[in-house]
């Protein structure tokens, strides 16, 4: 299921082959990623049937087989991205492969976002009583999916449609007032999260696991900005190239890393 594809030495932009200095580094970034998902879900997956097999709280299986799941997904999003960054499917252009693999992103967040949220509330699994805007982990969950969808609307709709067609005030408007909703729903399941988390008996490094996810809104942001300057040339390389280092890392860490943390406790050792 997850058999790379051959890399290509060349990509393309908008139809003239050039050289990729930074295609190996890519490569190795991505397939590193994908490496560590698939590692993480192993893990998880090994919790799970140990927490099964032991009779543990139900809980604890269903953060570990939440955990499996957020992993597996990251993994096959990220082999379809690195299928686009190789130019897999060799008649996009620059613009096109930014497009499709923004998608393939947000394709991930929509699935895995509102599951780490249910990891978390239910990892934290706060008895005290505590100030929270929503008591309540499916309706984050629902929040966090929410989130997503504006964001995905604004980068593949609208301001897909501006970036590859010409600007337009209007959408221009409307995409940015997205962003800034999805940016507050963001604000809002932090402080949920913040509440629920500081009256929990868990480590302090759970903190980090959602306090890490405003990384994700200034990257998506910081791209916007680079794309309308460069609105009718190619769209440059190292914005491309730090755009995908930023995500995998800010991924390793909320996914894979969250992952091996709780897959850990269920061996009586405390990874980190």
């Amino acid at each position: 299921m997850f058999a790379m594809p051959e890399k290509a030495p060349l990509i393309k932009d908008d139809g003239a082959a050039v050289e990729a200095p930074l295609m190996a580094l890519r490569v190795f970034l991505l397939r590193a990623t994908m490496a560590f998902m698939l590692a993480a879900s192993l893990l998880s997956g090994a919790a799970f049937l140990s927490h099964v097999q032991e009779g543990n709280a139900v809980h604890a299986s269903y953060i570990s087989a939440l955990s499996v799941i957020i992993t597996l997904v990251a993994a096959y999003h990220y082999r379809e991205i690195l299928k686009v960054r190789t130019y897999y499917y060799k008649d996009m252009s620059t613009k096109t492969t930014e497009l499709v693999v923004d998608g393939l992103r947000h394709s991930d967040w929509l699935v895995t976002l509102p599951l780490l949220v249910l990891k978390l509330f239910a990892l934290i699994n706060n008895s005290k009583e505590t100030v929270i805007i929503v008591d309540n982990a499916p309706l984050s969950a629902l929040f966090a999916m929410l989130m997503v969808l504006m964001g995905a609307f604004a980068r593949l709709g609208l301001e897909g449609n501006v970036w590859m067609g010409g600007c337009n005030g209007g959408q221009n408007i409307i995409s940015w007032l997205l962003y800034i909703g999805s940016c507050v729903i963001l604000v809002l399941l932090l402080i949920d999260l913040g509440g629920a988390q500081s009256g929990s008996a868990q480590a302090a490094v759970v903190w980090s696991f959602f306090l890490v996810w405003p990384g994700y809104a200034v990257i998506a942001i910081g791209s916007v900005l680079v794309r309308h300057s460069w609105m009718e040339s190619k769209y440059p390389e190292y914005m491309s190239f730090l755009k995908d280092i930023g995500y995998a890392l800010l991924d390793l860490w909320s996914k894979a890393v969250f992952a091996w943390y709780t897959a850990s406790l269920a061996y009586g050792v405390r990874f980190l």
